[in-house]
């Protein structure tokens, strides 16, 4: 599997979507998710590439890929959990944040 090419649908294929929860309304969790799959099918392979090593620290995904939508949080964050903000109301803002977020991987979160 490590030499395999990462593509959009193995990637979705991997992901466990965030439940419902208390912290936010289903219709938050629900936005957000489409944000991100909405990003990742348009994603080309650099920033696939780019995504899993900003989740992971490694180009290659683990068999299931966990995210959650959080609170409190002004941009995406991780630690073999993708944390998404609820706080987005447009995927165009969604999108230029995960980009900066996940370009960070060549320097370093924080210093972008």
């Amino acid at each position: 599997m490590a030499n395999q090419k990462m593509n959009q649908g193995m990637l979705l294929s991997r992901i466990l979507w965030p439940a419902a929860d208390d912290e936010y309304p289903a219709e938050t969790n629900q936005r957000i998710t489409v944000y991100l799959r909405q990003f990742i099918e348009m994603a080309c392979s650099k920033d696939l590439k780019d995504l899993l090593k900003f989740w992971f620290g490694w180009e290659v995904a683990k068999e299931s890929l966990a995210v959650e939508v959080v609170n409190g949080e002004p941009l995406p964050t991780c630690f073999c959990i993708l944390r998404l903000p609820g706080h987005y109301k447009d995927y165009q803002s969604f999108r230029m944040d995960l980009i900066m977020c996940i370009g960070s991987c060549k320097y370093g979160f924080g210093h972008i």
